[in-house]
């Protein structure tokens, strides 16, 4: 298991009270039986956690086939991209 992996483990146990034995890399997000107010406050969690906004293009909190494991590659990608600066209005 990666890092990011135990982070997302950690925020699951914690926040949502999802037992470590249930958690593994190729479990769905639709398998978390979380609604769809617990599955926004799950991507806010990551997004605090990681220090990063995850954008919708790359992870759509309604595709419940999506993995844990692809949600860890999702947020090592983004981590790995580099920082962009913010556009100011003229």
């Amino acid at each position: 298991m990666t890092s990011t992996f135990d982070t997302v483990a950690e925020i699951l146990q914690k926040d949502f009270h999802i037992e470590p034995a249930q958690l593994r890399p190729g479990m769905s997000l639709g398998e978390l039986a979380l609604d769809s107010l617990e599955m926004m406050e799950f991507v806010f969690a990551l997004e605090d956690r990681f220090g990063q906004r995850i954008p919708e293009d790359r992870l759509d909190p309604g595709e419940l086939g999506l993995s844990l494991e692809r949600l860890c590659q999702v947020i090592d990608a983004l981590r790995e991209e580099p920082v962009k600066p913010l556009r100011r209005a003229a």
